[in-house]
């Protein structure tokens, strides 16, 4: 701050205040004076400029006692600058240090810092490098660790995959042992057909040569364009009747349809009855599949016959010979079909080798189940039904289903 400016402008103030105040002073002297008549309208000219000049006195005052105050603080301030200044000589005046001993002694200092900060790293570094040492040591250990348990878990692996090709085995033997088991009997009933063949043909040269003398057209019977080939009578009256040709010219009341759990007309019998019938059977099988659902195993489900002499087809789904209990599960298809034939007051009935085509049975095996449950059905219950049909179409069957008939105890 400017001090001495500051000093010079407020000692001009009050010089002009004095001189204003004198001037004050004449004007009240002009004032005391007799006043002429022609001086009346500078009165209030007059008492203007006294109103104005006692304005600007006031001002001046208020002004003086800032500059008073502003000037007190200068003095304190400049005392106190004084006061510095004089310390500051002081200081001045005392001898100077020796900054080269001062900074010797510094680099002395430092230099006993430096080797003790050296001594105390050299320390940490022995301390890390045994921690590293520690740590690598452990490392190994994990991973010596880590690779024993990836060989106990590729030996788990070997295991697991041992056991499952074990269990594949198992099953691949099981089923197997069920081939093994249907060759056998397959073998079984191939040698027995040889050897009942060997007799027919025995007993047929016999028969020719007693009825050389008859025309072969007197031997003939045919039911519905089928040969007659074999003929029983049950205890309950009931004949069953062995037949070689089209299942679906047959004049009965039903026709059994061996097939699946959706109804499917894939086989033999279906596909000829699907021909026959046509589309509005085959509409038909698809309402029955969707109102009956699922037919399950053995289970049989009836629908009517269309554009084919039987008035009814009862649908059976046919187990598989390797189905769980296959003999058992055809005994009761067979025992189904005959329960819901009668529930419809059926009297003749047409049946295929139920199981034996690619359900795999073995003609016998199926022929031998199917007759004795027919077998035991009639001998239990009296029945609506008089008369069964076999109608088959290759010679093996024919064969199969003659044999058992025969062998048929009544």
């Amino acid at each position: 701050m400017d001090f001495y400016g500051i000093k010079g402008r407020s000692e001009a103030w009050l010089a002009s205040r004095e001189e204003i105040s004198s001037l004050l002073l004449q004007v009240n002297e002009l004032l005391s004076e007799p006043e002429p008549d022609e001086v009346s309208e500078l009165k209030t000219e007059n008492e203007n400029l006294k109103k104005e000049v006692q304005k600007t006195r006031n001002d001046l005052d208020s002004k003086c006692e800032v500059f008073q105050k502003e000037i007190k603080r200068l003095e304190r301030e400049n005392e106190r600058l004084r006061r510095q200044l004089e310390a500051m000589e002081e200081l001045l005046s005392e001898p100077k240090p020796d900054i080269v001993s001062e900074l010797k002694m510094e680099n002395e200092n430092l230099k006993k810092e430096v080797q003790t900060t050296k001594t105390e790293l050299d320390s940490k570094f022995e301390v890390f490098k045994t921690e590293i040492k520690r740590l690598e040591k452990e490392n190994e250990n994990l991973r010596r660790h880590i690779e024993t348990l990836e060989e106990r878990l590729e030996q788990l692996n070997e295991v697991k995959a041992t056991r499952n090709t074990a269990d594949n085995l198992q099953s691949r033997m099981k089923k197997l042992e069920l081939d093994r088991e249907w060759f056998d009997t397959e073998n079984r009933n191939l040698k027995e057909t040889v050897k009942r063949l060997e007799r027919e043909r025995d007993d047929y040269k016999q028969k020719v040569h007693r009825l050389s003398g008859q025309s072969a057209s007197n031997m003939e019977v045919t039911i519905g364009g089928s040969k007659v080939l074999h003929e029983k009578e049950l205890l309950q009256g009931q004949k069953v009747t062995v037949l070689q040709g089209d299942i679906v010219q047959i004049t009965a009341d039903a026709i059994v349809h061996p097939t699946n759990s959706t109804f499917e007309t894939r086989g033999a019998v279906g596909s000829a009855l699907g021909k026959a019938g046509g589309d509005d059977f085959l509409r038909d099988i698809k309402a029955l599949h969707l109102s009956h659902g699922t037919l399950e195993v053995a289970k049989a489900a009836l629908s009517k016959g269309k554009n084919f002499p039987a008035k009814y087809v009862i649908h059976v789904h046919s187990p598989g010979w390797r189905h769980e209990n296959a003999k058992q599960m055809l005994d009761a298809a067979t025992k189904n079909v005959l329960t819901l034939a009668e529930e419809h007051n059926i009297r003749s009935i047409a049946i295929p080798s139920i199981s034996s085509g690619h359900a795999g049975f073995p003609k016998l095996t199926a022929a031998e189940t199917i007759l004795r449950a027919i077998n035991n059905y009639f001998s239990n219950s009296t029945s609506s039904l008089k008369q069964v049909y076999f109608v088959l179409f290759d010679a093996e069957s024919v064969t199969a289903y003659i044999t058992e008939l025969r062998r048929l105890s009544v």
